[in-house]
């Protein structure tokens, strides 16, 4: 086996493997006669089909395996003793194994491999950059304080409904005379009126009592007919095809009454001893909120890093062999103007990695197991929460953490998300900051486009 190399320029290079029959033969052989101890043709016994008919049925995609696992090995052992920092993984040039494949002959594979660039990390950054701050004012702190006075209060019974009610009762499917449908769709099911998106359909609602019967256009009420499949307890296909005019009977109602500000309620959001006035129960919730918002203004900021990161390593990249690169490995045919787009989203993740990677060299940056089951379990008590478990118990946590990054594939990602926020956190605390205070809508402004992903 022979390797030579051409180098065009700083950011290309040309590798040239030759490999010989007797590179690839013995491997060859070996796995003709495993192929031939394994498989089953009728008319012979196992292990006792003729060699010759085993090669011809099987020997050229068992050679072209071959070749592949040599080739590669070759390569990518060249390109590690010789140190070549290559930029994503090399591809070949001008044909396929499939296209190149002929027994009994040297074979050549030429590959093409971008090279990353060289530049200096700047680890003194003088420039101040701007870091978005929310002020916390008391209307802020009024509405978080109201929405626990909900979330913490309890269930009353009224006798006549009103406009922020639950209406719990029966459904009946009628036909367009408002005549009951024989065999159509009936059940007890709930509607929050406020939710109701009709103002006619919603006035139809209030000022009900038990037992009261009225006719709803349920497409009106609620013109998605996933809420109505949900609401009817049906399938989306039948919420789709039922009748708009529905009989819906009051069987209960409910209203929410909120608690009121007090021990009780200081107590049961920030458990007992935490506040005993609600001057101190402010003070508490401010600095929940102010945390709250500091958390999205580091996520504000790391973009602001982001983008003067990209102005100061403005470093040249083989343009023109990524985009062909980025031809092989899209599944499909991409236009000039779709390949120029999701190559400059490419191109920045690149330099971000390389960035990443020099950062993490120069503070010592590793990652744990530990760290990554943390992570995982993190991950699982969201999903928990999402899906309403507020408190998943630890046990549970741990067995789904623990089977999540069993998987190599979850596993290595977690491990890539520790490391960019870490590598983030050493970055932006090289950058002096400089404090804008912006309001609850200002801020939420800035915010925009920058959600989390």
């Amino acid at each position: 086996m022979n390797i030579t190399t051409e180098q065009p320029d700083d950011l290309n290079l040309l590798l040239t493997i030759s490999v010989a029959p007797n590179d690839y033969e013995p491997a060859v052989d070996k796995a003709l006669r495993e192929t031939r101890r394994k498989i089953d043709i009728k008319g012979f016994r196992p292990g006792m089909v003729p060699k010759e008919r085993v090669k011809a049925m099987y020997g050229k995609s068992i050679l072209a395996d071959e070749l592949d696992k040599i080739v590669r090995d070759s390569l990518f052992n060249y390109l590690n003793e010789h140190k070549i920092n290559y930029i994503v993984s090399p591809f070949m040039k001008e044909a396929t194994l499939d296209e190149i494949v002929n027994a009994n002959k040297e074979y050549m594979f030429r590959f093409e491999v971008g090279l990353a660039p060289e530049f200096e990390l700047n680890r003194h950054q003088t420039v101040a950059l701007d870091y978005f701050k929310a002020i916390v004012d008391e209307k802020m702190i009024d509405d978080f304080i109201e929405t626990l006075k909900v979330r913490h209060g309890k269930m009353i019974y009224p006798e006549t409904s009103s406009v922020d009610d639950i209406i719990f009762g029966s459904f009946t499917e009628l036909d367009e005379n408002n005549m009951v449908i024989e065999g159509g769709i009936t059940g007890n099911g709930t509607l929050n009126i406020r939710k109701v998106a009709d103002d006619t359909e919603r006035e139809k609602l209030v000022g009900l009592v038990i037992g009261t019967e009225v006719v709803l256009d349920l497409q009106l009420a609620f013109p998605d007919a996933k809420d109505r499949a949900t609401m009817l307890k049906v399938t989306m296909v039948k919420a789709e095809e039922a009748k708009p005019n529905f009989l819906f009977k009051v069987t209960t109602m409910g209203r929410m009454q909120p608690a009121e500000v007090g021990q009780e309620l200081f107590d049961s959001f920030l458990g007992p001893g935490n506040a005993s006035t609600e001057e101190e129960f402010r003070k508490i919730i401010k600095e929940i909120i102010e945390n709250d918002y500091a958390h999205e203004s580091d996520h504000l900021f790391s973009h602001v890093v982001r983008e003067k990161l990209d102005e100061l390593y403005n470093v040249n990249l083989p343009d023109e062999y990524l985009k062909r690169w980025l031809k092989n490995i899209t599944k499909e045919p991409l236009t000039d103007e779709a390949l120029l787009t999701e190559y400059e989203l490419v191109k920045r993740d690149l330099i971000w990695n390389m960035i990443a990677e020099k950062v993490g060299n120069a503070y010592e940056i590793t990652i744990e197991d530990d760290e990554v089951l943390n992570y995982a379990r993190h991950t699982v008590a969201k999903w928990y929460r999402e899906n309403g478990m507020q408190n998943p118990d630890d046990a549970i946590l741990d067995n789904y953490a623990k089977r999540l990054i069993q998987d190599q594939e979850k596993d290595k990602s977690i491990r890539r998300t520790i490391f960019d926020n870490r590598v983030m956190y050493h970055l932006m605390a090289e950058f002096p900051k400089n404090e804008i205070l912006l309001t609850k809508e200002e801020f939420r402004d800035k915010f925009k486009g920058h959600e989390h992903h």
